[in-house]
């Protein structure tokens, strides 16, 4: 049992002691970014989603609030899924559009009891297409604009 004094017994000597493990996660950490293929699996990663250019238009399914004028009104994640969560309100509204008209109408009644804004007379289900890069903040007119469903808002 050791009682305290020298301690060079208990040291690792050598550097190639310390440089071995740093070498191996050094390869591991690396390795997918020298395959011939990027693909995402497990246990290892090679990170497809920044392996390769995936273009800046995208298709982002959406409600938004429509008032009396027919001017758009965006809602927020509270409104969409009933939380704050903004990624779970565009995976929501994804799977309703993907699952059918029948999907995105109930949906679309489900957003419509969430309205607190008197303004908004009616919700509309719908894929945008968007110049993600060009127009960040949504502040413009989407490329193209796919309606699945819209329902009314009662008070």
């Amino acid at each position: 049992m050791y009682r305290g004094g020298d301690t060079t017994a208990l040291r690792p000597q050598g550097l190639a002691y310390w440089l071995a493990p740093l070498a191996i996660l050094a390869a591991v950490v690396l390795w997918p970014a020298f395959q011939r293929e990027p693909a995402d699996g497990f246990p290892i990663s090679s990170y497809p989603m920044f392996a390769r250019r995936s273009g800046t238009v995208v298709r982002l399914a959406t409600a938004v609030g429509l008032d009396a004028t027919g001017d758009v009104h965006r809602l927020g994640p509270q409104v969409i899924s009933g939380g704050d969560e903004v990624v779970l309100a565009a995976e929501q509204t994804r799977l309703a559009v993907e699952e059918g008209a029948e999907s995105s109408q109930a949906f679309c009644r489900e957003i419509a009891r969430r309205v607190r804004d008197d303004d908004i007379v009616r919700v509309e289900v719908r894929t945008e297409v968007r110049d993600a890069l060009a127009d960040v903040r949504a502040d413009h007119d989407p490329i193209e604009v796919i309606v699945h469903t819209r329902c009314d808002v009662t008070p």
